[in-house]
């Protein structure tokens, strides 16, 4: 596989700036109380929730953005691979800089 560098620089040079995922507001009691313990490996105890502050609304909404989190993160991976696997090929000419 070869790989344009200079294409590449420009075309991420052009790319938009912007964050690629914009993070949960709505549901700050899930994220805080539900959704950080587990990913820090914490129990998350049924008792100690409280089941006034979110809905089930917000459960969902969890799951989709944790569902588009793991996909960018998956053609992330995926892209850093085919870097990885690619060969260096030497230009066929001097370039002087």
């Amino acid at each position: 596989m070869k790989i344009d560098l200079n294409w590449l620089t420009e075309s991420l040079n052009a790319a938009k700036e912007g964050k690629s995922l914009a993070p949960l507001e709505s549901c700050d009691y899930v994220m805080e109380h539900i959704y950080q313990p587990l990913l820090r490996g914490e129990q998350v105890l049924f008792s100690e929730l409280d089941f006034d502050a979110f809905c089930t609304e917000d459960l969902w909404e969890l799951d989709r953005w944790i569902e588009e989190t793991e996909n960018i993160r998956y053609h992330l991976c995926r892209l850093n691979l085919k870097f990885c696997e690619a060969a260096p090929v030497s230009l066929s000419k001097r370039a002087y800089c």
